[in-house]
């Protein structure tokens, strides 16, 4: 197999560490679109490793575009010009989560299940507020809160920057698909199983297209998380 398709399978399994970092649901905004970008991605040991190294390189400036309503939010992460494209779209209404993948070709739908009852599952979390240390980001007073995590025997640190402007309903970091931040996270530092990224916020507009929702839906395979993580993706 070669190096590339090494680094794009290398990619899908951080997917899921990516695909709840920022699904949007405000307090002061009933809607907006929120773009945040990776500005550093780096792995221990990727010098020796050229897989490691070209899959760092290609995460950098990979975006991650957050639309959101009181109904809908969706949140669009796309990697490598497009080629790696995923799009998580919730119903609060219908209270329900599916994940769209597009990758080398292949197109999955993965039914996450139920919003409300994953959003009552998160537990084993610890939560460190600074409102002492505090940044401005696109106009938005963030302060410093830090979580640490650990699932499975996998530890998990992530220092970020929260506005309490903007509400995030989703969560940020894979394992707890809730969110259990005071706010939205318009920076945020995450270190895990030896891989270091930085994501920032880029750009929030209040209003934009809603048709956004509506895309494409069909030519996807059907199946449910248990299902596509037998299929050995890493997540």
């Amino acid at each position: 197999m070669s190096i590339l398709k090494h680094s794009i399978k290398f990619l899908g399994s951080l997917t899921f560490m990516l695909l709840f970092t920022v699904s949007v649901w405000a307090q002061n905004h009933t809607s907006g679109h929120l773009i945040m970008e990776i500005i550093e991605a780096e792995m221990e040991g990727s010098a020796n490793n050229p897989e490691a190294a070209m899959a760092m390189d290609m995460l950098k400036g990979s975006t991650t575009s957050i639309y959101f309503t009181p109904e809908k939010e969706m949140t669009v992460m796309d990697m490598m010009g497009g080629m790696m494209l995923t799009r998580t779209l919730t119903n609060i209404k219908d209270d329900n989560i599916f994940t769209f993948m597009d990758m080398m070709g292949q197109r999955f739908k993965v039914n996450m299940g139920s919003f409300s009852e994953i959003s009552e599952q998160e537990e084993n979390v610890q939560i460190i507020v600074d409102k002492n240390d505090r940044k401005n980001i696109l106009g938005f007073d963030c302060y410093k809160v830090t979580i640490v995590s650990s699932e499975g025997g996998v530890s998990m640190s992530m220092e970020t920057y929260v506005t309490e402007d903007i509400r995030t309903n989703s969560s940020v970091v894979q394992g707890m698909q809730s969110n259990v931040m005071p706010g939205t996270i318009m920076k945020m530092s995450i270190n895990t199983q030896g891989i270091k990224m930085v994501t920032k916020a880029k750009s929030f507009n209040p209003d934009f297209d809603k048709s956004v929702f509506d895309f494409d839906q069909s030519g996807y395979q059907e199946m449910d998380l248990e299902t596509f993580q037998r299929m050995g993706m890493g997540f």
